[in-house]
């Protein structure tokens, strides 16, 4: 995962940030935080995803 994406990760889900504050941060505008926080949060899904299935098939 990229470096931005952990940081928002951190910032929103972690640090409890709002979307909001988190832009301000990382000073970017609040609907690239928005796209990177929901790619990021997709991307974790398929990868716990896929090591589900790894580990059930094994």
């Amino acid at each position: 995962m990229p470096r931005r994406q952990k940081e928002l990760i951190n910032l929103v889900y972690f640090l409890g940030y709002t979307h909001t504050e988190a832009a301000e941060e990382m000073q970017m505008p609040l609907g690239s935080v928005k796209t990177l926080v929901r790619s990021a949060v997709i991307n974790l899904r398929n990868t716990f995803n896929a090591a589900l299935h790894i580990r059930k098939s094994a």
